[in-house]
């Protein structure tokens, strides 16, 4: 066995999650019964950047007849919520948000005024936990692929924005041709989360199309929700979507669902389900058990940490003037290292059954390992 002469980092650079809906007494397999140990399981793998369903949002508001907030709101679901999760990376909130906010229609000047100043007050209140408003991200619609869903998003996100612009707008959209859709979605959105199997399997004009709205300052992660999720390789398809955000400028890996056992409510009777299951872990109402999934959602986060390790490196060397072949090498490894592996990665390489060289992911690894010890004393 090796040890390298670094200390892996207490917390991991990259956003890991997977729509838990750990908040109040839990959706889907998660119930009040296992969601401690389902907590502590995801913090063990890695897993900051937690989910919540939009019940955790604040309640108790009411408004004038301009749209002004006029009552005292009530966070007890989200104090809840975040007290499960004292130090996460973010915090997601699915909204799916519709045509109207408490019956008044979307676009009025009223809807503007009552959505900015319900979100202003939720972001002042994170504040006064000492929390920092900037890790509220908001989903509104999820998956939108249809020009009424796109408008929507854009219609409450402009509402949010003008009075909190602190709030993260996050959204996954599912076009098979981004292009197609309104532009002006993308003026509004912060973090854009396209799904992986559609990104790897879209032309190559579709993948510029996402790369040029990074250079753009919206920031990037990766979401797949394919499944059966046992079925599905842990190698290629929950460890290798750390790859692919390596190779891309990711800056989050998500995987629908952690808590999503077809709602069997025990992943010890698949002859049950009536439809996929998505969980990379083994539930019951009172129990949570490892599988090689997770791990391999575990072992991902630190790959990319690895990256991130040795992106730093060479930087700080650079910074000092540093100019030498060790350097030189390291450079190019950022590169090709990851584009090595997901060169083998493909939509037909997911399944579990697909015969594959599984051993790709730690030879690089450990090169990258190799590569900072070369740089340490330089």
């Amino acid at each position: 066995m090796t040890v390298y002469p670094f200390t892996f980092p207490d917390e991991t650079t990259i956003a890991v999650g997977g729509w838990d809906y750990t908040n109040g007494e839990g959706a889907y397999d998660a119930t009040p019964g296992n969601i401690p140990a389902f907590i502590a399981n995801m913090r063990e793998h890695w897993v900051n950047t937690p989910w919540a369903t939009a019940g955790v949002g604040p309640s108790g508001d009411e408004y004038d007849v301009a749209g002004n907030l006029t009552s005292e709101l009530t966070f007890d679901r989200w104090d809840e919520w975040v007290e499960r999760w004292p130090d996460a990376k973010y915090y997601c909130v699915y909204m799916s948000v519709g045509g109207s906010f408490r019956n008044e229609k979307m676009g009025t000047p009223r809807f503007n005024t009552m959505v900015g100043d319900y979100m202003r007050a939720w972001a002042d209140h994170i504040k006064e936990q000492g929390i920092d408003p900037n890790k509220l991200a908001v989903l509104l619609v999820d998956e939108p692929h249809r020009d009424e869903q796109v408008q929507t998003i854009i219609a409450w996100a402009k509402a949010i924005e003008a009075a909190a612009p602190e709030v993260i707008i996050w959204e996954d959209p599912t076009y098979r041709d981004p292009r197609e859709a309104d532009a002006a979605m993308f003026e509004v959105v912060e973090i854009m989360c396209p799904n992986l199997p559609m990104f790897m399997s879209g032309s190559d004009a579709v993948r510029q199309f996402y790369v040029e709205q990074q250079a753009k300052g919206i920031e990037w992660w990766f979401y797949s929700c394919s499944g059966p999720n046992k079925l599905l390789d842990p190698y290629d398809y929950f460890r290798g979507q750390f790859w692919w955000s390596v190779a891309y400028g990711s800056k989050g890996s998500f995987y629908w669902a952690f808590g999503d056992e077809a709602r069997s409510g025990n992943s010890f009777t698949p002859y049950k389900l009536t439809r996929a299951q998505y969980s990379p872990l083994f539930l019951t109402p009172t129990s949570v058990t490892d599988g090689k999934h997770m791990e391999a959602i575990r072992e991902g986060a630190q790959d990319y940490e690895y990256f991130v390790m040795l992106r730093d490196r060479v930087a700080e060397l650079k910074g000092k003037g540093v100019a030498n072949a060790a350097l030189t090498r390291a450079e190019e490894l950022l590169v090709s290292g990851p584009a090595g592996v997901i060169a083998d990665i493909s939509t037909g390489t997911l399944s579990w059954r697909a015969e594959k060289d599984r051993g790709e992911m730690d030879r690089v690894r450990i090169d990258v390992l190799k590569t900072l010890t070369a740089l340490r004393d330089l």
